[in-house]
């Protein structure tokens, strides 16, 4: 390890539960940059976004509405695995035989 006192540490950390964070280790991490849960405008334009990826059955304005409607409280982290989760549906159920 270097003893040169030009050296720099970065530490990046992210977190789901920010108000979980040990007060010690808040004091430490002097900046910290608060993201919010995506709106609804938010989880839209992440879905159109991820349905332009690939292939998939044709949504309405409508079914999209309400798809975004039930995901108030969903990160964008938990959006994309919920859409990786539904795209295996198909595969999970073709017979083993």
């Amino acid at each position: 390890m270097s003893s040169n006192s030009d050296s720099k540490i970065l530490v990046l950390a992210a977190t789901n539960r920010p108000f979980d964070i040990d007060e010690a280790a808040l004091r430490r991490l002097t900046r910290r940059i608060y993201m919010p849960l995506p709106d609804a405008g938010g989880r839209k334009s992440l879905l159109i976004h991820i349905l332009k990826k690939g292939p998939h059955y044709s949504i309405s304005e409508e079914e999209l509405s309400e798809i975004v409607s039930v995901l108030v409280g969903y990160s964008a982290s938990d959006i994309m695995s919920l859409v990786k989760e539904a795209a295996m549906i198909p595969v999970r159920e073709i017979p083993t035989e």
